[in-house]
């Protein structure tokens, strides 16, 4: 049997190259996913205030452009760290928040941290449930640290942002919140809740030298290890992340030199914290944050040429899955990488589908 499914995922994947088969297999998808029984629409009562907040940027901008042809004068590094995947648009954003207005109605406000750019909206979000505000990176990271092209040190100083609710969640573009939540769904009885998968993290000595990726994450085990934390196995789901304010300002009085570091960094590097995961693990000692295991999570490549199985699985559980990620991915290989017209195609196919 086993052999069976496997020969039909890979004879799936072979017709799916030819881009019509694709469209109207996932087309089918739709229609029978949108069958489905859907679950009671989320209430937008809360008895705390919850914010949100999203780093975005548009990758087209000239001026952006020029900052990051300028940036790279003076530094080089890795790949990965600086891939057009990284930063490149295909209308995420706008999507991810209106499936944030439909499933957490609750938030109380979404700020927007871009680098002096404006996001422009297909349709009027005026009627979205919450307030929406642009925040520039020069209106709360230190003068020292910018420009900045480096999503761990932004992730690193977004407790300074002005107004910035205690309770938050943390997302990029690339994730959606994709059925109904809670304010219990992210934070119950004073703690974070974290949905962490079995994934283990890759050993660090089978990484590269300057792998800006997954170094970020070891260099946080290291230090928990150091501090003699418990730490947690596996990988958070890659999707909203609850933070406390609060908590970041607490990481920065025991490890400045370190968020200094990661700050100061302009492009991802080997040498960061990933600052997500060393307040999850800094909670986690204390007894402050449930983990769970990932329950109800959908992560497609959305770049990989062979991902319509995992798209049309998507497609089909569409309103029933908790989080979704469309991880434009920097680690797929060029012989299986979707790019250009096609792969924005793909992107709003899969986009119009899931909402």
């Amino acid at each position: 049997m086993a052999s069976l499914r496997s020969a039909v995922k890979s004879t799936v994947r072979a017709v799916a190259r030819i881009e019509l088969v694709e469209s109207l297999a996932v087309g089918a998808a739709g229609i029978l996913g949108s069958l489905a029984r859907k679950p009671t629409p989320a209430s937008n009562e809360s008895p705390i205030e919850i914010d949100a907040v999203y780093l975005w940027v548009n990758d087209a901008d000239p001026k952006w452009q020029a900052a990051r042809q300028a940036a790279l004068g003076r530094n080089a590094p890795a790949l990965a760290a600086n891939s057009d995947s990284r930063f490149r648009q295909f209308g995420e954003l706008e999507a991810s928040l209106r499936l944030l207005a439909k499933n957490a109605p609750f938030i109380r406000r979404v700020h927007i941290v871009t680098a002096g750019q404006t996001p422009k909206w297909r349709k009027p979000i005026d009627s979205l449930p919450f307030e929406v505000r642009i925040v520039d990176h020069q209106d709360f990271m230190p003068a020292e640290y910018l420009p900045t092209f480096n999503s761990h040190a932004l992730t690193a100083n977004l407790h300074r942002i002005a107004d910035l609710a205690e309770h938050f969640l943390y997302l990029n573009d690339d994730v959606f919140v994709g059925r109904p939540t809670t304010p219990e769904t992210w934070f119950k009885d004073g703690s974070l809740r974290l949905r962490y998968t079995a994934t283990p993290v890759p050993a660090r000595d089978s990484l590269a030298a300057d792998d800006s990726v997954y170094l970020p994450r070891h260099n946080v085990l290291a230090l928990a290890a150091k501090e003699h934390w418990p730490t947690i196995e596996g990988m958070p789901e890659h999707g909203p992340h609850p933070m406390f304010r609060d908590v970041m300002f607490e990481l920065w009085q025991h490890f400045q030199v370190a968020l200094e570091r990661t700050s100061q960094a302009k492009f991802r590097s080997a040498s960061d914290l990933n600052p997500e995961w060393l307040a999850n693990e800094y909670l986690h000692a204390q007894g402050r944050a449930i983990v769970e295991k990932s329950t109800s999570y959908k992560y497609v490549a959305i770049n990989k040429a062979d991902a319509v199985t995992a798209i049309i699985d998507l497609v089909l559980r569409r309103g029933r899955v908790q989080t979704i990620c469309l991880n434009d991915e920097v680690q797929v290989g060029k012989e299986r990488m979707l790019k250009g017209r096609r792969l924005a195609r793909r992107y709003r196919r899969v986009l119009r589908r899931i909402k």
